[in-house]
């Protein structure tokens, strides 16, 4: 059986960092300590009103390119159908998928007897040697001993996060060790964009929307050495993800719209995917959660992170991100991050500088650069285009950005990337977004742009309201404004996705 899992012309542009969550027990979520859940739907309501922009017809689709990038079969509440008739074959696949990854043995802990892939987030935890939260000891003090970083991930996901990882040493079938690296992230938020809500959500440990989580493991063979694993909200295992409003995609080739790669339908394995290093000047922390939590306060949990990136089968790229970011001195305890950043390439002026700080890194290059090679070990012709000025100028990209919309390829991202309420500066001159300091770089504005006007509307094509959710997302079309607008769920609907 063949599966529709070949990237698309541009390559990928999505998400940032796969990695981390909240603690969970027998499979259901276990609230750290430490303050009162937030009244995130309060929150919520309080968020400023979103300027128009581009409603996508589809997002995350460089992988899985059939149907959206969606998976076939839903449930009336939006859920994929997982049992029976009418069940999407992608969802066989990813069983068939975590059947092959499994999990490894580690030194220092207890054979495992269970064939596959982990059922469950704590399972899975346990298995790769996370340290546990111990007797007494509060949600702050458990961050801060085991290195978890929180954070608003604003241009990629806009959901409040929550990163962990690990080192492990897994004993092959020859019982040699091999080193290995594991993270996860847990994603918060009710809604999408929520910045208040969200941040206060990972900030307090309460009501996870999912958890995404990475493995390195050289013993699965060159290229396969990066997978994938997907938990819901309770900590039982997915065979998909919801990253956005418009649905589920099937895993783990939704996380290859960023990690980069593609995906091996023979071996049911990722091949060439990539570990994300987080820049931490392109997400939020919170400011009002104590200073353990501020980016200053938890500089040198991101370093160790970055680290452990490192030890991966990182490209040449985001070596030399993590490089500058250090300013050449990673591996030194302490060391803080740099704002403002680029390639070596890109100071040639302050106008290109400035065009890659506040265009280029925010809404294309952490999923490019990790999105290096196809599953045939072709360099993709996307990954070269943003290494230098002159490969950037070179490339036609307008279509892309203005003709069909198709990047950035993530809905967050397209709208932060066309909000004219985030102004760019490129040298002298100050633009309403990202995407008029891009078309300007073309030599053009938005009146180029010869769809823009009716895809800024959802009122259009048969089923509006699939343009800006699934239908189990509170979000739907408003005919009247053309706009996607929020129309609030039970708490018990919108918990489950």
């Amino acid at each position: 059986m063949s599966f529709s899992a070949t990237r698309g012309n541009f390559g990928s542009v999505l998400f940032g960092f796969a990695l981390l969550g909240p603690l969970f027990a027998a499979g259901a979520c276990q609230r750290l300590s430490g303050g009162p859940a937030p009244d995130s739907r309060a929150l919520a309501a309080s968020e400023p009103v979103a300027t128009p922009v581009p409603v996508a017809n589809s997002v995350l689709d460089q992988i899985h390119t059939a149907n959206r990038g969606l998976l076939k079969g839903m449930r009336p509440d939006g859920l994929p159908i997982t049992d029976g008739p009418g069940v999407d074959p992608l969802i066989e696949e990813a069983r068939r998928y975590y059947d092959t990854i499994g999990i490894p043995s580690i030194v220092g802990q207890p054979p495992r007897t269970a064939t596959g892939a982990p059922q469950t987030l704590a399972e899975w935890k346990q298995a790769l040697g996370f340290p546990a939260q111990l007797a007494g000891e509060d949600r702050a003090a458990f961050r801060k001993r085991t290195g978890v970083v929180v954070y608003y991930n604003r241009t990629e996901l806009a959901l409040g996060r929550e990163l962990g990882c690990v080192r492990f040493n897994e004993i092959t079938a020859a019982g040699k060790a091999m080193p290995g690296v594991a993270c996860y992230v847990v994603n918060y938020g009710h809604g999408f964009g929520e910045v208040k809500a969200s941040m206060q959500l990972a900030v307090h440990g309460t009501d996870p929307r999912n958890t995404v989580c990475i493995i390195y493991r050289p013993s699965l063979g060159a290229g396969h050495e990066i997978q994938f694993y997907v938990f819901g909200p309770t900590g039982k295992r997915q065979e998909w993800a919801q990253l956005d409003t418009l649905g589920a995609r099937p895993h783990p080739m939704v996380c290859m719209n960023c990690h980069g790669g593609d995906y091996d339908s023979q071996r049911h394995l990722a091949v060439n995917a990539r570990f994300l290093p987080l820049d931490p000047s392109l997400v939020d922390f919170p400011t009002d959660a104590g200073a353990d939590l501020t980016r200053a306060g938890q500089e040198e949990s991101i370093r160790a992170v970055n680290v452990l990136a490192t030890e991966t089968p990182l490209t040449p790229g985001q070596h030399e991100l993590v490089n500058g970011l250090y300013g050449g001195r990673a591996q030194t305890a302490g060391q803080a991050s740099v704002n403002g950043w680029v390639p070596q390439a890109w100071r040639t002026s302050a106008e290109n500088h400035d065009f890659y700080d506040g265009v280029v890194k925010p809404y294309c290059v952490t999923c490019h650069l990790a999105a290096q090679m196809a599953a045939d070990e072709r360099t993709l012709w996307s990954h070269k285009v943003f290494q230098t000025p002159a490969a950037f100028n070179a490339a036609s990209l307008v279509d892309y950005v203005c003709e069909d919309f198709s990047m950035p390829n993530a809905q967050p991202a397209t709208r932060g990337f066309w909000d004219t309420t985030r102004p760019v500066t490129v040298g002298t001159h100050t633009y309403p977004s990202a995407a008029d300091a891009f078309l300007a770089h073309e030599g053009i504005d938005r009146a180029h742009c010869k769809n823009l006007a009716s895809v800024m509307r959802c009122d259009r094509g048969p089923s509006p309201d699939q343009l800006c959710g699934d239908g189990a997302n509170g979000i739907t079309c408003d005919r009247a404004s053309g706009r996607c607008v929020p129309h609030r769920l039970p708490p018990t609907t919108s918990a489950q996705l």
